[in-house]
């Protein structure tokens, strides 16, 4: 198994209950910086 592949098998999305859970709205992520690990 290389290198991160276990850590992208067992990862795991935290999810939680919408507090307002009525209202619409929309969340944009700005994530400009980006880094990995090359072969």
């Amino acid at each position: 198994m290389r290198y991160g592949e276990k850590a992208i098998k067992t990862a795991m999305l935290e999810l939680w209950d919408n507090p307002c859970s009525e209202k619409d709205y929309e969340i944009n992520i700005s994530f400009p910086e980006f880094t990995c690990l090359c072969p």
